[in-house]
């Protein structure tokens, strides 16, 4: 089924699994000490830290935090797949897939076009475990995803991720095409180490300040708000049930001379074209400006021409603006140039 998102461009979300997706109810801490105890027949003492590392982090602090020896990688990720299997129904039943979540999921799921998998610092045998767990993995393609198992850095995990999508479903799914779904700044930084943007939840350890201050793109308290995390997502959107309308033609001008824009020569007698912003938080957002195939400057190119005409049209002739003077998708200074949500629509006078 194509859903009202639907429209065929590429997009590669990343997901992040544990309180971003899931609750894991002190499991995935259980699973540690599991496996702790399975290295080195000890209780661990102390519990592991995790706030977004890989496993390969986690476990070898812990060994190093009880001054156990350290254990081969490989020894010590066969440790965590028997505690992470033994812990399915534990997480099943104490466990919750985070408000939000499933709806846009399945939204995403049904639109052209987009690819979902999970970067995470679990192994890769023990978010199978998570996801199945909450009745997720189906959701997602999980060959394509980053875990903990390919390396302890997590920007790595997004760079693994990013390739093997490029890999099967075509070079398209680049980073361009990427935005990462996180808790932490960790998250936000492997995020920002491969130029892909970011979209922060502040549903773990970490509050929305400190999540904007680590430089998410845009930043939610959940993901209760599907409208606001699916246009950040898929910007050329449209919400759910809203048609696509036309934009009312504007008036001609009043001067017969034409007018200058932005140090370009307008004739008069020129179309208008009207640039409407998505509709953000009940506020709309308009502009007028002069089409730029109309623009009576030669030496200009057309490229050229459509900067300058965008540029002004934002800076100058935006007409209403928010009421904080902030980007309602990224929390910049407004105007945005990167974030906004436009629709062009021409008209003819």
């Amino acid at each position: 089924m194509v859903g009202p998102y639907g429209c065929g461009m590429p997009r590669l979300v990343l997901w992040d699994v544990d309180h971003t997706l899931i609750e894991n109810a002190g499991v995935s801490k259980e699973i540690y000490a599991a496996a702790f105890r399975a290295l080195t027949g000890d209780r661990a003492r102390h519990l592991a830290q995790t706030d977004g590392r890989t496993d390969p982090e986690i476990m070898a602090d812990l060994l190093r935090l009880h001054d156990a020896p350290a254990y081969p990688w490989a020894t010590v990720q066969q440790a965590l797949e028997l505690a992470g299997a033994k812990h399915h129904g534990p997480l099943a039943e104490r466990g919750a897939v985070l408000p939000g979540v499933r709806e846009i999921v399945a939204e995403l799921a049904d639109a052209v076009g987009v690819v979902q998998t999970v970067v995470t610092g679990n192994i890769r045998a023990n978010a199978e475990v998570k996801l199945d767990a909450l009745g997720l993995r189906s959701c997602f393609d999980l060959d394509v995803g980053g875990y903990g198992s390919d390396g302890d850095q997590r920007s790595r995990l997004v760079e693994f991720a990013i390739t093997r999508s490029a890999a099967k479903y075509g070079a398209a799914y680049s980073r361009a095409a990427t935005v990462v779904i996180g808790d932490t700044p960790r998250d936000i930084q492997a995020g920002r180490d491969n130029d892909v943007r970011v979209l922060a939840v502040a549903t773990g350890d970490h509050s929305a300040a400190e999540l904007r201050d680590a430089g998410a793109n845009f930043v939610v308290s959940s993901l209760t708000d599907v409208t606001a995390a699916l246009r950040f997502v898929l910007p050329w959107t449209r919400p759910p049930g809203r048609r696509r309308t036309r934009t009312a033609h504007a008036q001609r001008p009043s001067t017969a001379r034409g007018v200058r824009l932005d140090g370009l020569d307008v004739p008069s007698g020129c179309g208008l074209l009207v640039l409407r912003t998505r509709r953000m938080e009940g506020t709309e957002h308009m502009a007028r400006a002069t089409r730029p195939s109309t623009i009576n400057k030669p030496s200009l190119t057309a490229d050229e021409a459509v900067r300058r005409w965008h540029t002004t049209a934002v800076r100058e002739l935006l007409l209403h603006t928010p009421a904080d003077g902030l980007c309602r998708v990224c929390g910049a200074a407004w105007p945005c140039l990167t974030c906004q949500r436009a629709e062009f629509a021409l008209g003819s006078q």
